[in-house]
């Protein structure tokens, strides 16, 4: 077995002595860039993107592992770079003021492509409007290694079931309109780009950072699928990609609003069952 997960979550300041603005935005705030992270030692690293402060830590095959290097990530960051009463905030989306987002940094934003499983892994072009206004994203990226017997958009949409609809039909992904807003985009379902070592999964947004029991349990799916897209034989894994209602779980992890929160409530429990009865051990 090859399997290993890893991470690069991202998260906003929350300052406890700012009672008008308390999420504040992270620029300059951290030295290092997307193309150059600052190195944290042990295999960790942070920088800057955007106005979120993004983490990475080392690969593991271990849940309770993988917790512990997230949370020890935040805890170097806040001891070296932020002041007494700041820490580093999970939210899917803030917006922010105007004030705040008038410096280049905030304007900036990553071009590297990402890719839509439900295409069969076509690059996506980011539409004209989405950038624009004051509102700002923080992902929870999860990367999935091993040898998998299937192609990176297929594990992409293995991953829509086992880390994104099992939470939601848990409930722990959190349906504030900060989750939606981000969903609009960048949490859209089926996002991925390859790696050498398997696939990043871009879809979820930091929810999962928020205690040791989320991370824990999202390092515990992570292995749990990895292991299924190892040891499950490559006519398996099709014969359920054929068999599986794709289009309806696109629909229901896409939707917004109250239309949304109908959808996952009615059709999600539905489609985890289907899965269930296909033999994906979910």
């Amino acid at each position: 077995m090859t399997v290993s997960i890893g991470a690069d979550p991202e998260f906003f300041r929350y300052d406890r002595n700012n009672y008008d603005q308390p999420i504040l935005p992270c620029v300059g705030v951290i030295p290092g860039t997307k193309e150059e992270p600052t190195e944290m030692g042990g295999g960790y690293f942070v920088h800057e993107d955007n106005v979120a402060i993004e983490i990475g830590i080392p690969p593991t095959d271990n849940a309770s592992t993988f917790a512990a290097h997230i949370l020890n990530a935040k805890s170097l960051v806040q001891e070296e770079w932020l002041p007494d009463g700041q820490e580093l905030y999970c939210t899917a989306s803030w917006n922010f003021t105007p004030q705040q987002l008038d410096n280049k940094q905030s304007q900036t934003f990553g071009c590297e492509p990402d890719y839509d499983a439900y295409s069969g892994g076509k690059v996506r072009s980011v539409p004209k409007g989405i950038l624009r206004g004051n509102t700002r994203f923080a992902g929870g990226h999860v990367h999935l290694g091993g040898e998998f017997n299937c192609p990176p958009f297929v594990a992409a949409l293995f991953a829509d079931v086992f880390l994104t609809l099992v939470p939601l039909v848990g409930n722990v992904i959190p349906m504030d309109s900060r989750e939606g807003e981000r969903r609009e985009w960048y949490g859209k379902p089926g996002i991925f780009r390859e790696k050498p070592y398997g696939i990043e999964y871009r879809t979820p947004s930091n929810y999962w950072c928020s205690t040791s029991q989320t991370i824990t349990s999202m390092g515990a799916r992570s292995i749990q699928l990895c292991h299924f897209l190892e040891s499950t034989s490559a006519t398996d894994l099709r014969n359920m990609v054929k068999a599986f209602d794709w289009l309806q779980l696109q629909r229901v992890l896409s939707g917004t609003g109250s239309t949304g929160l109908r959808m996952r409530s009615e059709r999600g429990p539905a489609l985890l069952e289907e899965a269930r009865a296909l033999g994906m051990p979910v």
